[in-house]
């Protein structure tokens, strides 16, 4: 049995969110509070009955203003007898022929036939009408407490539904268990307004559901540390004790071992020796140790009373003997005991599940919460390369039982080893206030249909791309952008700095294949590009071009002189660079060809307004897109203003600082010239021939940007605009900003308990 998917409704951020769930593992990814973790939550409190960790500020916001509009008037709701909102979890599984005696209760009659079966979890109200009538009596109790002076705004508690239900939630609300008709269903799982579930039976249903599901977690707060003296650090040896004390074999009457304990520590260690010898050989297959890390050894201290419960430790080896020279375990590295812990823990949880003598879960789902703490690039990539080999179940009950993993993380390096197939993308939407929500995005659908998807993945995996952790992305020609893009974001878009921005170096040429990428993933995008001038060659289609010396040829559908004519179908072929006031340039720069603004001369470029620039939100996709490129603007030179375009970033950059480019201060740039020019075409025309020039280093041009005076230097004109553009695109989550925090559910749990404090008190 496998879980094929399940629906999260009025959870958190969670207002209604279907998430597809691999066979083997799901990696769960998006920006900070976007819901990944709130998902792998819900799973844990729902199928493991943690009804009393429910709280009212679980609800998804669009609910607090339908109780209190409950609550305004509670004995008209009683009345109309209105249902309190609920929180519901659905879980669909794909099963077996093997797997029909565990399910009979699931399926919605006897003559079904099919693969899929639904589940369905509900955190609902015991009785709403009795819940509204003792929030009645609750406020009828204290009306005489209200101050009469209209001055005078205190209100005794219960001042609203959500405040009674701050406090009482948990004796008012209980779990339900339905059954779920699949064929009931459309292909999103959506269910038919003239179908009602059919409710489990309640002694039934608790037992029904832990014979289906374990739901464990690997939390992502692990607290190892090197410091004694931190009350929740927690060493190696503990963690093996435990793992010892819970799953091992302690020997505890093997009277030949314990009375060796006296004589000599020798048999005892080749005792630990064997009974973790499997434990390590899967530690192993991480590429633990490697070839100059110790190796782990486990030794006894000598106690035949506690022999691993708290004297036994682990020590490092140094020549990779038992018998050699050994450290103590918090002489080791923390992401190498980081490593070691997680992997303990999971098998720990493992064979827990696998001791389960009565009604064993048929499937165990591991969540596994940020593996990437304190692990460096190389370790979070064999972890989740290894992860499943290392629980892989073996023998006779792999035909009975599965094991299923779910991953919420920030690493791109886990994601580039995973590749996209299991990625789980979680997208922030909503204009705010209690419109805020998210969905969840199947990655692989997107990627099964896309043309780009080799080009995606190669790029994906040189370039080490946080895209799917960001607020919003700027995809920039080349390495100087992406050098500059820090500094001048301070200089004129202070804001953004407190943005998780992804900054990706694309070059103009490929700016354009991200186009379904980001209208997919929803996120505002910023093209910085170049205007890319260039000589052109114009035949009709049939006539033949010559052979000289040009670099691409396209065909480019222009509109006919005459309404209702067909498309006039031209090749242009690109020749070689020039100014952009060159007669009859075009632009080689297919991203503004192909997607923004969707020209090819630059006459017409040039005269481009924002409405031509920018892509607005659809119904398709949220993403705000917006194009940006080398303007005309006014600059000063020789002590006279000038009206003037360059055709690349270098170009504008001399442009528009000519004085500080000219001045010796500004000579390490490389943009300054022997002779002074006579005119300002002349001037334009050394610029560019400068930067187009062999000897021009790109990278020395950055760099002498960034070691000048942050005053002595002005952001060129069409950047400034592109980079205010998007700092009034990107919601920033200035609270979370503030406070430095980067867990969504640290967030979430922090302003619950001021508000439930406050709202006790």
């Amino acid at each position: 049995m496998k879980i094929n998917c399940f629906r999260i409704q009025n959870f958190r951020r969670l207002k209604n969110v279907l998430v597809d769930v691999e066979s083997d593992i799901s990696i769960l990814v998006g920006s900070n509070n976007s819901g990944k973790t709130s998902a792998t939550h819900a799973l844990d409190m729902f199928v493991n009955n943690h009804k009393d960790e429910f709280s009212i500020y679980d609800f998804n916001s669009s609910c607090w203003s339908i109780f209190n509009c409950i609550g305004d008037d509670p004995h008209k709701s009683m009345a109309d007898n209105i249902e309190l909102p609920c929180i519901s979890l659905d879980l669909w599984f794909t099963i077996n022929e093997n797997d029909l005696h565990r399910v009979l209760d699931l399926l919605p009659e006897l003559t079904w036939e099919g693969s899929i079966i639904g589940l369905r979890i509900v955190f609902q109200p015991k009785n709403s009408r009795e819940t509204l009538h003792k929030f009645s009596e609750a406020q009828e109790k204290v009306d005489k407490y209200v101050p009469k002076e209209k001055d005078k705004k205190y209100k005794p508690w219960p001042r609203n539904l959500i405040d009674f239900l701050g406090r009482y939630l948990s004796q008012e609300y209980e779990f339900r268990y339905y059954t779920l008709d699949h064929s009931k269903f459309d292909e999103e799982f959506n269910q038919s307004d003239d179908y009602t579930p059919l409710l489990i039976h309640k002694e039934r249903s608790k037992s029904l559901v832990k014979s289906l599901l374990r739901v464990d977690t690997l939390h992502a707060q692990r607290y190892l540390s090197d410091k004694a003296s931190n009350a929740r650090a927690e060493d190696l040896s503990k963690c093996l004790s435990r793992f010892y004390k819970r799953n091992l074999e302690k020997r505890e009457d093997d009277h030949e071992a314990l009375s060796a304990l006296f004589d000599s520590e020798i048999q005892l260690n080749e005792h630990l020796k064997s009974v973790f010898s499997d434990m390590l050989e899967r530690l192993g297959e991480l590429g633990y140790p490697g070839v100059s890390n110790p190796h782990l050894v486990i030794k006894s201290a000598l106690n035949p009373a506690s022999i691993m419960s708290q004297d036994t430790k682990v020590h490092y080896s140094m020549d990779g003997t038992s018998d050699g020279v050994t450290l103590p375990d918090n002489y080791n590295g923390l992401g190498f005991k980081n490593l070691i812990y997680m992997v303990v823990e999971l098998l720990d949880l493992q064979a827990q599940w696998i001791d389960e003598k009565e009604d064993r879960a048929l499937l165990q789902l591991i969540i596994i919460e940020e593996p990437e703490a304190h692990l460096h690039a190389q370790l979070q990539q064999v972890f989740i390369r290894q992860i499943l080999n290392i629980l892989k179940i073996t023998g006779e009950d792999s035909y009975y039982y599965s094991i299923q993993l779910a991953v919420t993380t920030h690493s791109p390096h886990i994601l580039y080893e995973s590749g996209f197939r299991p990625v789980r993308y979680f997208r922030r939407e909503g204009a705010g206030g209690s419109d805020q929500h998210s969905i969840a995005l199947n990655l692989s659908g997107f990627y099964k249909d896309e043309p780009e998807r080799d080009f995606f993945e190669r790029y994906m995996k040189l370039t080490h791309c946080d895209l799917f952790f960001a607020d919003a992305v700027i995809l920039v020609e080349g390495n100087v952008e992406r050098i500059l893009l820090p500094a001048m974001i301070e200089k004129c878009a202070e804001s953004l700095s407190k943005a998780y921005l992804s900054i990706l170096e694309v070059g103009g040429a490929y700016a354009y294949r991200f186009k379904n990428l980001v209208e997919f993933l929803g996120i505002p995008t910023l093209v910085i590009t170049d205007l890319d001038s260039v000589k052109q060659k114009v035949s009709e289609v049939d006539e033949d071009l010559d052979d000289e010396e040009d670099d691409i040829e396209i065909e480019i559908n222009e509109q006919p002189e005459n309404e209702g004519d067909e498309p006039i179908t031209k090749k242009y072929r690109f020749g070689k660079k020039c100014l952009p006031d060159f007669e009859s340039a075009i632009t080689s720069n297919l991203t503004l060809i192909k997607w923004l603004p969707k020209k090819t001369l630059i006459s017409e470029l040039l005269l481009c307004g924002d409405e031509n620039l920018i892509q607005s939100p659809t119904n398709h996709t949220p993403a705000a897109v917006r194009v940006t490129y080398q303007r005309k603007v006014e600059i000063v030179w020789d002590n006279n203003k000038y009206i003037a375009v360059g055709r690349t970033l270098e170009e504008a950059f001399g442009l528009e600082n000519a004085d500080f480019c000219q001045s010796e201060s500004g000579k390490p740039i490389g943009l300054k010239l022997r002779t002074k020019p006579s005119s300002l075409n002349e001037f334009t025309e050394k610029i560019h021939n400068r930067v187009k020039s062999d000897k021009f280093n790109k990278t020395n041009f950055a760099l002498g940007v960034l070691s000048s005076k942050s005053d002595d230097w002005v952001v060129p004109k069409y950047i400034e605009m592109g980079l205010k553009w998007l700092e009034k695109n990107v919601k920033i989550n200035v609270l979370a900003a503030n406070l430095e925090v980067a867990d969504e559910e640290l967030l979430h749990t922090t302003v619950s308990a001021v508000a439930k404090k406050i709202s006790n008190d």
